[in-house]
């Protein structure tokens, strides 16, 4: 599909409960609300909240709605720069689990007298960082519905009611 749904709990819950109960004997009611409830689902358990959004709230977003951008400052290649107050290595490595994320690695050796005072340490400190943002499609299309015109951006908000009957 060009869509993915986007909840929090609200919606993991049963979700998780229909895939975990999918393999039982007597589950065929939860094995066809998982098909139905499909693959592409993301769930954020954590930051809805903080971000204002209530528990309710779902979101179906379109492929081509929202880019995830990042930007790196160093090669692939490390190289040493012997700068002040401490010379570093830095280098960009590209992310295992996300596509066409690189992180920016710092690194410094510094010395350190150990505990019996006799001899020195070398301490190695490593440091990672990723710069991104999150964008969503300015450009908006017209849509038609019910006889409505208006705008989409292809991000369709969803809050969660009470049903009623016809």
């Amino acid at each position: 599909p060009d869509t993915f749904k986007l909840s929090n709990e609200e919606f993991y819950i049963p979700w998780r409960n229909a895939q975990l109960n999918s393999p039982n004997l007597n589950a065929q009611g939860d094995a066809y609300r998982a098909k139905v409830i499909g693959d592409d689902f993301y769930f954020d358990i954590w930051n809805f909240a903080k971000a204002g959004i209530t528990p309710e709230d779902m979101f179906i977003v379109e492929k081509g709605a929202m880019a995830l951008v990042t930007k790196n400052r160093f090669d692939t290649t490390p190289y040493y720069e012997d700068g002040t107050p401490t010379p570093q290595w830095r280098w960009s490595e590209a992310s295992a689990v996300l596509p066409n994320v690189y992180y920016d690695f710092y690194m410094q050796k510094t010395c350190n007298a150990s505990y019996s005072g006799t001899q020195e340490d070398i301490v190695t400190n490593i440091k990672a960082k990723v710069r991104y943002g999150i964008f969503q499609n300015p450009l908006s299309c017209d849509i038609t519905l019910n006889g409505q015109t208006g705008k989409t951006t292809g991000v369709i908000s969803l809050t969660k009611g009470t049903y009623v009957a016809p």
